[in-house]
């Protein structure tokens, strides 16, 4: 399970099902709260520097904007039956923008 921190800010979402079901969720925090938002969702992996884990495609509808992020870290955390993918954008350092994209398989 995710924990969406309290401080969380311009939410957006996004499901869909259809042979797999597909979750897309985004918002902005403040700084200080993404390590605690990271460990609470018990990710295997760190968030790498560069790392791009979501097409930039994803999320368009909600206006996700990926290919234009200049700074990003991310992750892939891919288990038995589901797929998690998580990219946070730091052209705010104060308050960046988290996308997380899960899957079921």
């Amino acid at each position: 399970m995710v924990r969406i921190p309290a401080s969380a800010t311009n939410m957006r979402s996004s499901s869909r099902s259809a042979m797999d079901t597909q979750l897309l969720v985004s918002f902005r925090l403040p700084r200080e709260d993404l390590a605690t938002f990271v460990r609470s969702g018990d990710f295997r992996g760190k968030l790498t520097e560069g790392d791009r884990a979501i097409a930039s495609t994803a999320g368009s509808e909600l206006g996700w904007h990926l290919d234009e992020a200049k700074r990003v870290k991310g992750l892939s955390d891919i288990r038995p039956g589901l797929g998690r993918n998580l990219v946070v954008v730091l052209d705010d350092p104060r308050r960046p923008v988290v996308h997380l994209e899960t899957a079921t398989l």
